[in-house]
């Protein structure tokens, strides 16, 4: 997804979970490495984030949600997409997924309540297969 993405954007990048580049060093990048609670940008860079199921994977999802908001230029918009809660239980007993890696199974109202305390506005949230949430950098933002 990452190679479809970086042909139709300037940029792309891959960032690893918490604070371990090990593994984001091994996915083909435009040259940029970085971890999801301190992505290696100045503020208000990024007109949009995509969040792409990673954030069950974070153990302090605030804190990943707040640096998105900080990257965000004023008027940016970020997309968080999760698997829905029940397939990440079903997975998990299923033996799909490691416990000790899956530290999230939020909901389209969680995320988006999370969304409203990092100072981001909640625009969309759905929920089928995925949960699906949009959210905006107010315009007023510094």
């Amino acid at each position: 997804m990452l190679d479809l993405l970086s042909r139709r954007v300037r940029l792309s990048l891959s960032v690893s979970l918490e604070r371990d580049l090990s593994l984001a060093k091994l996915i083909p990048t435009n040259g940029v490495c970085g971890t999801a609670l301190a992505l290696p940008f100045g503020n208000n860079i990024f007109d949009i984030v995509i969040c792409s199921a990673t954030r069950k994977h974070i153990k302090d999802s605030l804190a990943l949600t707040e640096e998105i908001a900080r990257v965000l230029k004023p008027g940016g918009r970020v997309i968080v997409i999760d698997p829905h809660p029940l397939l990440l239980r079903l997975g998990r007993w299923l033996g799909k997924f490691d416990s000790r890696y899956l530290h999230h199974m939020s909901s389209a109202a969680e995320i988006s309540a999370e969304f409203r305390l990092a100072g981001l506005v909640a625009c969309s949230a759905q929920t089928h297969a995925f949960v699906c949430c949009v959210g905006k950098k107010p315009s007023n933002s510094i």
